[in-house]
């Protein structure tokens, strides 16, 4: 009966199957440019991961690098909101779509992401762009601060995009995006007790 319940109030704000959550693998067709040498890569790669065995934790590389991907989108994006998901940048990140800035996102561990869907071009090429910094002694823009776990005794220091990232495709109405920032999403929420 709960569940009769719940399905007609889904059906009447529109999510139905129609306009379910859709996701894409965006891993692939990266490209990173670092110290005039463009590599082709497939996410998660960290840029500096040719060096994890060659050199000590302490003496990984650090450099800000640019991930760069052009895309299309496919038919099923149509008329949907799409949004990016970034399961994590190390330590920082400031991304670009279609030279239009969206952000900046520091900490090196969570999950983040856009909105890009009043930026994109529905029919033609996208440029979406990410330039990540791992410093060791990178610093959080609006405190000054050094992350506590930045440090080369206790983590290796993998930087740019160490981890996948994904495209969703939703209706206007949608469920909230399990993403810890950058969205601002508020809003009605459903769980069971």
């Amino acid at each position: 009966k709960t569940m009769k319940k719940l399905a007609f109030l889904l059906t009447l704000v529109g999510l139905t199957t129609a306009h379910a959550q859709h996701n894409i693998d965006f891993d692939d067709g990266w490209t990173f440019c670092h110290q005039g040498t463009t590599h082709h890569v497939r996410l998660p790669r960290a840029w500096n991961e040719d060096d994890a065995f060659r050199v000590n934790n302490a003496d990984l590389p650090t450099d800000t690098v640019r991930y760069v991907k052009r895309f299309r989108l496919p038919r099923s994006a149509r008329g949907k909101r799409v949004f990016v998901e970034f399961e994590g940048a190390r330590h920082a990140a400031r991304v670009w779509l279609n030279g239009h800035y969206l952000g900046l996102h520091e900490d090196g561990i969570t999950a983040f992401g856009f909105d890009l869907t009043p930026y994109l071009d529905p029919r033609g090429e996208n440029r979406l762009e990410v330039l990540t910094d791992n410093s060791w002694d990178y610093r959080e823009e609006a405190t000054g601060q050094r992350y506590q776990w930045n440090n080369k005794n206790f983590n290796a220091n993998y930087g740019g995009l160490p981890k996948h990232v994904r495209l969703h495709l939703l209706g206007d109405v949608y469920q909230t995006l399990p993403l810890l920032s950058s969205l601002g999403t508020t809003g009605v929420y459903v769980y069971a007790t």
